[in-house]
């Protein structure tokens, strides 16, 4: 059946002397064939006779083909006979396990181990069984004695190398990808994966040389500009970056071979321009990100590399996102002069080329109080809901602050009395004719961007105001209602906030993004219920468990609101499938190892480690395991509670009467109380 499929282990292992044939091995599918190679390399330290053996082969073939009762069958006809035949042990062990019989599979397969210790087969098997049940460290223990016996096996090399990347160790992931070099240094997935093990080791020198040593072995006339050779390249300028050596990045960058085989221009130069920034060569590294800023100028990362160039510091390299190093007063005039004449060189249509001067112009800047101006009424103008998100970062400069809620205000009155919104000197208004009046919905979208900045200064009882108007102008536009729903939350009523994020909610069903806030706010002042009727909207038709949705943010917060309540027991099962999720992440990665290292996509291998070490210190995890640390001392201080309140009445908790049971509940919920407040 289904359940049973799925309970399979995803590789199997075949008879250790023989081969398979070849609708077996297909129907396996590629990870049970290589273990089955990997099998029938191992020596036998128990032979059968030609007749058992033919027989012991079909249990693999039924195995990879999912037909398990024929495999037991098989094999319990050979045991019929050899009844202390490890290798049959183990498959017969293996073939339950796939049947959701685990506990027999394990006595099984020990069974045949005892009889046989010296079987790879057995060892294999039994770490398969470990690998499939997430038992890594087993798994890999089993995989090392079973290499003891049959050292050479690539294929069960190859699976110790992903199950040590599994547990974090690094080392041993080395130590496996250069046995597996040694023993076949004629398949490339082999030294893709030894310079893989280097540059995780930190090794970044050597993780270049063995690339390099790989090239050599190539035939120059096969080779071809593919994104295999894109990707070695770069692999090899990552390596010496990380390695400090810069001036060898930029040698490797200017030669022949990485011209005649590099694909992505771009990263060519966003490399280039970097390392000349970290080696103080800002003239040379400018007009590379001018090239850059041409080429996508609405990318940040390019604007920063910029800003480094022509101020001579390296003070961005590590932002992200949209982050800016340049601020009006960390500059002096000079400075300011030198951006501006290079954005005034750009394409103006381009947002960020519009709005980033805004971040390093002082307030005071004639440039600063006509852009912020343009930039606002062309939003305004063209209803974008997220204009008040990209101003609100220059909120932090007072002055800035002040100036624009005077713009908003001025735009306010103007258009209260039907007229166009007033210009700041020297600006000259071309998105409308001169006798063209303003859109209609150049006063709905004030109206909301009215009301965020009143939130964003403190007063939320103005901002309630106004977005109250906005809504009686357009009531069925639902990004009114999660502005107000904001502004409520921040003016400390958290129930009148969830009840307006809801009715902008039913204003559009279809809306996930503003289902999954509504959900959030319902959770916050613990209606567990509704916050579950409105997520599942976007579940499945097949499933109605959210935890098949796999958002982790839901869970936690569903758990919190649990505990507040005193639910301590509904809020652990919260935490807990939080935590599977993570476990589920780390669980599917195990054949992305193999698969990169076959595509040589090293960078990108490099990084999946690193993001599966560090993925637990997402917020997420970490307050779901605060959440659930606080959880079981809730319910230890219960016991306790309960505990003493037994030993004040002189009576053990089982023996206490109806009321004494009552009472002690009683105190219990109290206690519950006390702690949910403290929470």
């Amino acid at each position: 059946g289904g359940g049973a499929a799925a309970a399979a282990p995803a590789a199997t292992v075949a008879m250790p002397k023989g081969k398979r044939g070849k609708k077996g091995a297909k129907a396996a599918g590629g990870g049970a064939a290589d273990a089955t190679k990997a099998a029938a390399t191992g020596p036998a330290s128990q032979d059968l006779p030609s007749k058992e053996m033919g027989l012991l082969r079909s249990i693999s073939r039924y195995y990879d083909q999912k037909q398990y009762k024929k495999a037991i069958k098989t094999a319990d006809a050979i045991l019929k006979v050899h009844p202390t035949h490890g290798e049959t042990l183990s498959f017969k062990g293996l073939t339950l396990a796939a049947l959701n019989r685990k506990e027999e599979g394990y006595e099984l397969c020990k069974e045949g181990l005892r009889h046989d210790l010296r079987n790879f087969t057995c060892w294999h098997i039994l770490g398969l069984m470990h690998k499939h049940d997430n038992n890594h460290e087993e798994a890999a223990r089993c995989y090392t004695q079973a290499l003891r016996i049959n050292a050479d096996n690539t294929a069960v090399l190859r699976d110790l190398s992903y199950l040590h990347l599994m547990m974090g160790n690094r080392q041993g992931f080395l130590d496996a990808r250069e046995q597996l070099l040694h023993s076949k240094s004629n398949q490339k997935m082999h030294w893709s994966g030894f310079a893989a093990a280097h540059y995780l080791c930190g090794n970044y020198e050597m993780a270049y040389q063995v690339v390099c040593q790989y090239e050599s072995t190539l035939v120059e006339a096969d080779r071809v500009a593919d994104y295999e050779s894109n990707d070695l390249i770069f692999f090899k300028i990552q390596a010496l970056e990380a390695a400090g050596l810069y001036e060898r990045v930029l040698e490797v960058l200017d030669s022949k071979s990485t011209r005649k085989y590099l694909m992505d221009g771009l990263t060519w130069r966003e490399t280039s321009g970097r390392v000349n920034l970290k080696l103080g060569r800002f003239d040379v590294a400018l007009p590379h990100f001018r090239f850059l800023c041409t080429a996508n100028p609405e990318n940040y990362q390019y604007h920063r590399g910029l800003h480094m160039g022509v101020l001579g510091n390296t003070d961005a390299l590590e932002m992200k996102a949209c982050a800016l190093s340049v601020d009006a007063a960390s500059l002096t005039a000079e400075q300011i002069d030198a951006l501006l004449r290079e954005y005034d060189a750009m394409d103006q249509k381009a947002s960020a080329v519009q709005r980033i001067p805004l971040a390093f112009l002082p307030a005071s800047h004639p440039r600063f109080r006509a852009g912020i101006d343009t930039y606002m009424r062309k939003a305004l103008r063209k209803g974008v809901p997220g204009l008040w998100a990209d101003i609100k970062l220059l909120y932090s400069d007072a002055a800035k602050a002040a100036f624009i809620g005077g713009l908003l205000e001025g735009y306010l009155a103007a258009t209260a009395s039907g007229e166009r919104l007033p210009l700041v000197e020297g600006v000259v208004d071309a998105g409308l004719g001169e006798d063209d009046a303003e859109p209609p919905t150049t006063r709905l979208w004030l109206l909301a961007l009215v009301a965020q900045h009143h939130d964003r200064v403190g007063d939320q009882s103005k901002a309630l105001e106004v977005i109250d108007e906005a809504i009686r102008h357009t009531p069925t536009c639902v990004d009114l209602y999660m502005y107000r729903a904001r502004i409520l939350k921040h003016a400390g009523q958290p129930e009148a906030a969830a009840e307006a994020m809801d009715q902008g909610r039913l204003l559009d069903l279809a809306d996930r993004y503003i289902n999954s806030k509504t959900t959030k706010y319902l959770l916050r002042i613990n209606q567990t219920k509704r916050a579950h009727d409105a997520i599942m909207l976007f579940a499945s038709k097949d499933s109605r468990n959210p935890f098949d949705l796999q958002t982790v943010w839901y869970e936690v917060e569903r758990g919190h609101a649990f505990r507040r309540l005193g639910s301590h027991g509904k809020a652990l099962k919260m935490y807990t499938m939080a935590d599977s999720h993570f476990a589920t992440y780390e669980e599917n990665s195990y054949d992305y190892h193999g698969w990169s290292l076959r595509k040589m996509s090293l960078r990108a291998h490099a990084e999946m480690v690193d993001f599966l070490e560090t993925m637990r210190g997402d917020k997420h995890y970490v307050s779901a395991m605060l959440g659930a640390a606080a959880s079981y001392v809730a319910l230890a201080n219960a016991a306790a509670t309960a505990k003493a309140t037994a030993e004040e009445s002189g009576v053990k908790p089982g023996e206490m009467t109806a009321a004494q049971r009552k009472a002690a509940k009683m105190k219990e919920r109290k206690a519950k109380a006390k702690a949910a407040k403290a929470a």
